[in-house]
């Protein structure tokens, strides 16, 4: 990378390339694995400004949340979702509150079954049916959700594991309910659910 850009996340894609993804935009490690090649640059077509907050591969697009860097005038606000389409080498639109997403500030995204999960921190869980191209009902306070701050997903077995503000919630996958909620209290867990992520 250029003088002061500064990767933040380095994924190994499905092909065995590796990526490196920063501020300042989208980085190769050259065949040498010498150095980088800079793919796009952060501020140009379909790839916004932003820090990317990791890397979802599905399907041969990668997903990186960007979340707000610097503040004041010479900051920039949380992106959203910039998508890397692996088969062309080339961005493709970024998915933010402008076309669909329900929050600009992704927290953690997964795949289960034939949906991608977005947790936000601010508006709960965005729900994407893959094979239909469509959005579905966002989990939030509103509905199912404990609280809309949601700081990270997992999936074990049968079951989806919701780390929200100070709780865990679980969702049945084959029954698609919602079963428990366990307070972090009672985890021996302090804080808020964002502060007890690796």
């Amino acid at each position: 990378p250029a003088a002061g850009d500064v990767i933040t996340q380095i994924y190994a894609d499905s092909n065995g390339n590796i990526w490196g993804f920063s501020p300042q935009g989208v980085h190769t490690l050259d065949i040498t694995q010498s150095g980088w090649t800079m793919e796009q640059a952060s501020g140009t077509q379909n790839w916004p400004h932003g820090l990317p907050r990791g890397v979802l591969e599905d399907d041969g697009i990668l997903y990186i949340p960007l979340w707000e860097t610097g503040t004041g005038d010479s900051g920039f606000a949380a992106a959203g979702v910039a998508r890397w389409d692996l088969m062309t080498n080339s961005p493709l639109s970024t998915w933010s509150t402008a076309n669909d997403l329900h929050s600009d500030k992704i927290t953690d995204i997964i795949r289960v079954g034939d949906q991608l999960f977005f947790a936000s921190a601010d508006a709960g869980i965005g729900r994407y049916d893959v094979p239909g191209d469509l959005w579905k009902v966002t989990w939030d306070a509103d509905n199912w959700l404990l609280d809309n701050r949601v700081a990270g997903l997992e999936v074990s077995g049968d079951e989806l594991f919701i780390l929200g503000k100070d709780n865990v919630q679980t969702y049945s996958v084959s029954t698609g309910s919602f079963s428990t909620s366990i307070s972090l209290e009672s985890l021996t867990l302090g804080g808020e659910g964002r502060n007890n992520i690796l």
